[in-house]
Protein backbone atom coordinates (compact mmCIF):
# COMPACT_ATOMS: atom_id res chain seq x y z
CA UNK A 1 0.00 0.00 0.00
CA UNK A 2 1.51 3.18 -0.78
CA UNK A 3 1.92 4.37 2.89
CA UNK A 4 2.71 8.15 1.62
CA UNK A 5 -0.56 8.60 -0.19
CA UNK A 6 -2.80 7.47 2.97
CA UNK A 7 0.26 9.70 5.47
CA UNK A 8 -1.01 12.77 3.34
CA UNK A 9 -4.63 12.11 2.70
CA UNK A 10 -4.24 11.12 6.79
CA UNK A 11 -3.00 14.89 6.79
CA UNK A 12 -5.73 16.46 4.96
CA UNK A 13 -8.67 15.00 7.09
CA UNK A 14 -6.88 16.35 10.06
CA UNK A 15 -7.12 19.23 8.62
CA UNK A 16 -10.57 19.29 8.31
CA UNK A 17 -11.79 18.33 11.33
CA UNK A 18 -9.14 21.41 12.40
CA UNK A 19 -11.51 23.70 10.27
CA UNK A 20 -14.76 22.67 12.30
CA UNK A 21 -13.62 23.81 15.72
CA UNK A 22 -12.42 26.70 13.95
CA UNK A 23 -16.27 27.10 13.31
CA UNK A 24 -16.87 26.34 17.14
CA UNK A 25 -15.02 28.75 18.49
CA UNK A 26 -15.99 31.13 15.94
CA UNK A 27 -19.30 30.87 17.39
CA UNK A 28 -18.81 30.49 20.94
CA UNK A 29 -16.83 34.37 20.61
CA UNK A 30 -19.31 35.64 18.09
CA UNK A 31 -20.10 38.94 18.38
CA UNK A 32 -22.25 40.59 15.85
CA UNK A 33 -20.90 43.73 14.84
CA UNK A 34 -17.36 42.47 14.39
CA UNK A 35 -18.49 38.96 12.84
CA UNK A 36 -21.96 39.13 11.07
CA UNK A 37 -20.37 40.09 7.66
CA UNK A 38 -17.94 36.79 7.86
CA UNK A 39 -21.13 34.86 8.83
CA UNK A 40 -22.03 33.82 5.33
CA UNK A 41 -18.62 33.48 3.80
CA UNK A 42 -18.22 30.71 6.72
CA UNK A 43 -21.03 28.84 5.93
CA UNK A 44 -19.91 28.63 2.45
CA UNK A 45 -16.49 27.73 2.96
CA UNK A 46 -17.78 24.81 5.50
CA UNK A 47 -19.85 23.41 2.92
CA UNK A 48 -16.55 23.15 0.73
CA UNK A 49 -14.53 21.60 3.81
CA UNK A 50 -17.09 19.45 3.94
CA UNK A 51 -16.73 18.36 0.33
CA UNK A 52 -13.32 17.85 0.86
CA UNK A 53 -13.93 15.43 3.55
CA UNK A 54 -15.52 13.41 1.26
CA UNK A 55 -13.77 13.22 -1.36
CA UNK A 56 -10.78 12.37 1.03
CA UNK A 57 -12.60 9.77 3.36
CA UNK A 58 -13.25 8.14 0.02
CA UNK A 59 -10.20 7.60 -0.90
CA UNK A 60 -9.07 6.85 2.53
CA UNK A 61 -11.15 4.00 2.45
CA UNK A 62 -9.95 2.46 -0.69
CA UNK A 63 -6.65 2.32 0.18
CA UNK A 64 -7.22 1.01 3.77
CA UNK A 65 -9.53 -1.99 2.14
CA UNK A 66 -7.29 -2.63 -0.35
CA UNK A 67 -4.56 -3.32 3.04
CA UNK A 68 -6.74 -5.23 5.01
CA UNK A 69 -7.49 -7.60 1.72
CA UNK A 70 -3.92 -7.78 1.43
CA UNK A 71 -3.53 -9.01 5.02
CA UNK A 72 -6.17 -11.43 4.78
CA UNK A 73 -5.60 -12.85 0.95
CA UNK A 74 -5.50 -16.35 2.59
CA UNK A 75 -8.27 -16.44 4.94
CA UNK A 76 -11.77 -15.47 3.76
CA UNK A 77 -13.30 -15.71 7.32
CA UNK A 78 -11.00 -13.28 8.71
CA UNK A 79 -10.74 -11.12 5.69
CA UNK A 80 -14.76 -10.67 5.63
CA UNK A 81 -14.78 -9.64 9.21
CA UNK A 82 -11.83 -7.46 8.61
CA UNK A 83 -13.15 -5.45 6.10
CA UNK A 84 -16.69 -5.34 8.23
CA UNK A 85 -14.80 -4.08 11.52
CA UNK A 86 -13.73 -1.30 8.94
CA UNK A 87 -16.64 -0.56 7.59
CA UNK A 88 -18.31 0.11 10.24
CA UNK A 89 -15.32 2.09 11.61
CA UNK A 90 -15.65 4.00 8.47
CA UNK A 91 -19.20 4.55 8.68
CA UNK A 92 -18.75 5.98 12.51
CA UNK A 93 -16.01 8.21 11.14
CA UNK A 94 -18.45 9.68 8.84
CA UNK A 95 -21.51 10.05 10.38
CA UNK A 96 -19.78 12.02 13.21
CA UNK A 97 -18.06 14.01 10.73
CA UNK A 98 -21.27 14.80 9.40
CA UNK A 99 -23.45 15.39 12.28
CA UNK A 100 -20.78 17.49 13.33
CA UNK A 101 -20.90 20.26 9.87
CA UNK A 102 -24.91 19.92 9.82
CA UNK A 103 -25.28 21.23 13.87
CA UNK A 104 -22.33 24.16 12.97
CA UNK A 105 -23.57 24.65 9.31
CA UNK A 106 -27.42 25.17 11.40
CA UNK A 107 -25.70 27.80 13.97
CA UNK A 108 -24.57 29.84 11.66
CA UNK A 109 -27.65 30.01 9.04
CA UNK A 110 -29.28 30.90 12.20
CA UNK A 111 -26.82 34.00 12.69
CA UNK A 112 -27.87 34.73 8.80
CA UNK A 113 -31.18 34.28 9.48
CA UNK A 114 -31.15 36.85 12.50
CA UNK A 115 -29.27 39.67 10.84
CA UNK A 116 -31.66 39.40 7.65
CA UNK A 117 -34.51 39.71 10.29
CA UNK A 118 -32.83 42.79 11.88
CA UNK A 119 -31.70 44.93 8.16
CA UNK A 120 -35.35 44.30 7.03
CA UNK A 121 -36.75 45.82 10.78
CA UNK A 122 -34.22 48.39 10.13
CA UNK A 123 -35.64 48.91 6.46
CA UNK A 124 -39.26 48.99 7.58
CA UNK A 125 -38.19 51.40 10.27
CA UNK A 126 -36.79 53.80 7.68
CA UNK A 127 -39.81 53.44 5.34
CA UNK A 128 -41.97 54.45 8.26
CA UNK A 129 -40.13 57.31 8.98
CA UNK A 130 -39.40 58.06 5.69
CA UNK A 131 -43.17 58.00 5.17
CA UNK A 132 -43.91 59.75 8.42
CA UNK A 133 -41.38 62.59 7.39
CA UNK A 134 -42.65 63.38 3.78
CA UNK A 135 -45.95 63.81 5.10
CA UNK A 136 -44.45 66.93 6.74
CA UNK A 137 -43.35 68.58 3.66
CA UNK A 138 -44.25 69.63 0.39
CA UNK A 139 -43.89 67.28 -2.48
CA UNK A 140 -40.35 68.62 -4.49
CA UNK A 141 -39.57 68.15 -8.31
CA UNK A 142 -36.59 66.83 -7.83
CA UNK A 143 -33.44 66.89 -10.42
CA UNK A 144 -32.16 63.47 -11.50
CA UNK A 145 -28.78 62.17 -12.36
CA UNK A 146 -27.60 59.47 -14.30
CA UNK A 147 -23.94 59.73 -13.97
CA UNK A 148 -23.48 61.46 -17.23
CA UNK A 149 -20.59 63.95 -16.19
CA UNK A 150 -21.52 66.84 -18.17
CA UNK A 151 -24.71 66.96 -16.12
CA UNK A 152 -23.32 66.86 -13.00
CA UNK A 153 -22.73 70.29 -12.19
CA UNK A 154 -26.46 71.40 -12.36
CA UNK A 155 -27.48 68.14 -10.47
CA UNK A 156 -25.36 69.15 -7.81
CA UNK A 157 -26.02 72.57 -7.35
CA UNK A 158 -29.50 72.18 -7.63
CA UNK A 159 -29.72 68.96 -4.96
CA UNK A 160 -27.55 70.81 -2.78
CA UNK A 161 -29.92 74.15 -3.11
CA UNK A 162 -33.33 72.35 -2.40
CA UNK A 163 -32.21 69.23 0.05
CA UNK A 164 -28.82 68.52 0.77
CA UNK A 165 -28.36 72.30 2.40
CA UNK A 166 -31.96 71.83 3.80
CA UNK A 167 -32.76 72.33 7.96
CA UNK A 168 -36.21 71.14 7.46
CA UNK A 169 -35.19 67.74 6.42
CA UNK A 170 -33.54 65.15 8.28
CA UNK A 171 -30.63 62.79 7.35
CA UNK A 172 -33.20 59.82 6.18
CA UNK A 173 -35.05 62.82 4.39
CA UNK A 174 -32.30 63.80 2.51
CA UNK A 175 -30.60 60.07 1.83
CA UNK A 176 -34.77 59.32 0.54
CA UNK A 177 -34.68 62.23 -2.07
CA UNK A 178 -31.17 61.29 -3.09
CA UNK A 179 -31.61 57.99 -3.94
CA UNK A 180 -34.95 59.21 -5.69
CA UNK A 181 -32.91 61.50 -7.51
CA UNK A 182 -30.67 59.05 -9.30
CA UNK A 183 -30.55 56.57 -11.82
CA UNK A 184 -28.57 54.17 -13.85
CA UNK A 185 -24.62 54.06 -13.03
CA UNK A 186 -25.08 56.48 -10.90
CA UNK A 187 -28.05 54.71 -8.51
CA UNK A 188 -25.16 51.98 -9.16
CA UNK A 189 -22.56 53.66 -7.06
CA UNK A 190 -24.85 54.07 -3.55
CA UNK A 191 -26.69 50.86 -3.97
CA UNK A 192 -24.45 48.37 -1.71
CA UNK A 193 -24.63 51.76 1.04
CA UNK A 194 -27.47 50.88 3.51
CA UNK A 195 -30.24 53.17 3.88
CA UNK A 196 -30.04 54.97 7.42
CA UNK A 197 -30.03 58.09 8.45
CA UNK A 198 -26.25 57.69 9.13
CA UNK A 199 -24.84 56.61 5.72
CA UNK A 200 -26.37 59.90 3.95
CA UNK A 201 -23.09 61.67 4.66
CA UNK A 202 -21.39 58.55 3.32
CA UNK A 203 -23.23 58.43 -0.20
CA UNK A 204 -23.32 62.01 -0.64
CA UNK A 205 -19.28 61.71 -0.38
CA UNK A 206 -19.21 58.45 -2.87
CA UNK A 207 -20.70 61.04 -5.64
CA UNK A 208 -18.61 63.78 -4.56
CA UNK A 209 -15.63 61.50 -5.30
CA UNK A 210 -16.59 59.84 -8.05
CA UNK A 211 -17.92 62.58 -10.15
CA UNK A 212 -16.56 65.96 -8.72
CA UNK A 213 -13.52 65.40 -11.38
CA UNK A 214 -13.35 69.47 -12.88
CA UNK A 215 -10.48 67.86 -15.60
CA UNK A 216 -13.25 65.23 -17.29
CA UNK A 217 -15.81 67.51 -16.38
CA UNK A 218 -14.43 70.13 -18.74
CA UNK A 219 -13.74 67.40 -21.26
CA UNK A 220 -17.19 66.59 -21.74
CA UNK A 221 -18.61 70.41 -22.02
CA UNK A 222 -15.63 71.03 -24.53
CA UNK A 223 -16.21 67.69 -26.59
CA UNK A 224 -19.71 68.39 -26.93
CA UNK A 225 -19.12 72.41 -28.29
CA UNK A 226 -16.84 71.07 -30.92
CA UNK A 227 -19.67 68.12 -31.74
CA UNK A 228 -22.79 70.28 -32.24
CA UNK A 229 -24.44 69.34 -35.12
CA UNK A 230 -24.00 72.16 -37.96
CA UNK A 231 -27.61 73.69 -39.24
CA UNK A 232 -28.57 72.11 -42.68
CA UNK A 233 -31.07 75.03 -43.34
CA UNK A 234 -32.16 78.23 -41.77
CA UNK A 235 -35.07 77.19 -39.50
CA UNK A 236 -35.68 79.01 -36.24
CA UNK A 237 -35.70 75.64 -34.11
CA UNK A 238 -31.81 74.71 -35.68
CA UNK A 239 -30.73 78.13 -34.65
CA UNK A 240 -31.91 78.45 -31.23
CA UNK A 241 -31.07 74.90 -30.21
CA UNK A 242 -27.40 75.40 -31.57
CA UNK A 243 -26.82 79.00 -29.29
CA UNK A 244 -28.23 77.31 -26.43
CA UNK A 245 -26.20 74.36 -26.64
CA UNK A 246 -23.31 76.77 -27.12
CA UNK A 247 -25.01 78.70 -24.33
CA UNK A 248 -25.15 75.75 -21.80
CA UNK A 249 -22.04 74.44 -22.01
CA UNK A 250 -19.57 77.54 -22.20
CA UNK A 251 -21.84 78.04 -18.46
CA UNK A 252 -20.86 75.17 -17.04
CA UNK A 253 -17.32 75.82 -17.76
CA UNK A 254 -17.39 79.11 -16.35
CA UNK A 255 -18.87 77.46 -13.08
CA UNK A 256 -15.33 75.62 -13.29
CA UNK A 257 -13.78 78.53 -13.30
CA UNK A 258 -13.08 78.69 -16.84
CA UNK A 259 -12.62 82.09 -18.33
CA UNK A 260 -14.51 81.86 -21.42
CA UNK A 261 -14.44 85.54 -22.29
CA UNK A 262 -11.03 85.24 -22.99
CA UNK A 263 -12.09 82.75 -25.85
CA UNK A 264 -14.24 85.17 -28.00
CA UNK A 265 -13.08 85.03 -31.26
CA UNK A 266 -12.19 80.83 -31.29
CA UNK A 267 -15.85 80.32 -30.15
CA UNK A 268 -17.02 83.34 -32.89
CA UNK A 269 -15.09 80.62 -35.69
CA UNK A 270 -16.70 78.00 -34.37
CA UNK A 271 -20.11 79.46 -33.95
CA UNK A 272 -20.12 80.63 -37.59
CA UNK A 273 -18.73 77.20 -38.90
CA UNK A 274 -22.08 75.74 -37.39
CA UNK A 275 -24.09 77.64 -39.32
CA UNK A 276 -26.47 77.46 -42.64
CA UNK A 277 -25.14 78.98 -45.59
CA UNK A 278 -28.20 81.81 -45.40
CA UNK A 279 -28.04 82.33 -41.98
CA UNK A 280 -24.23 83.05 -42.58
CA UNK A 281 -24.65 85.21 -45.37
CA UNK A 282 -27.27 87.44 -42.83
CA UNK A 283 -24.36 87.98 -40.14
CA UNK A 284 -21.96 88.23 -42.66
CA UNK A 285 -24.08 91.04 -44.15
CA UNK A 286 -25.07 92.93 -40.79
CA UNK A 287 -21.23 92.62 -39.30
CA UNK A 288 -19.97 94.90 -43.02
CA UNK A 289 -16.55 95.46 -40.85
CA UNK A 290 -12.61 94.05 -41.34
CA UNK A 291 -12.60 93.95 -37.29
CA UNK A 292 -12.35 90.46 -35.96
CA UNK A 293 -16.02 89.65 -34.78
CA UNK A 294 -16.68 88.89 -30.60
CA UNK A 295 -18.77 86.08 -29.94
CA UNK A 296 -20.99 88.60 -27.95
CA UNK A 297 -21.83 90.58 -30.89
CA UNK A 298 -22.63 86.94 -32.63
CA UNK A 299 -24.72 85.48 -30.45
CA UNK A 300 -26.65 88.97 -29.98
CA UNK A 301 -27.17 88.80 -33.99
CA UNK A 302 -28.49 85.08 -33.46
CA UNK A 303 -31.02 85.29 -30.67
CA UNK A 304 -32.69 88.77 -32.42
CA UNK A 305 -32.54 86.82 -36.37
Amino acid sequence: MPSTDLRQLAKQERQTRAYLKNVEEFLSNYQEERDRDSVEFRIKRLDEIFEKFCDVRLQIELLTDDHVAEKAMDDDEQSNALLDETQLKNARIYREFENQYIHLKKALSKKCESQRATTSAQHTAAIEVTQQSRTKYPELRLPTFSGKLSEWINFRDTFKSLIHDSHQLNAMDKFNYLRASLKDEALFQINQVQVIAANYTLAWSILETKYENHKLIAQEHLRALFNVSPMRCESFQGLNTLTTTFKIHLQQLEKLGERTENWSTLLAFMLSQKLDDDTFRHWETHYNSKNIPSYNAMIEFLDNH
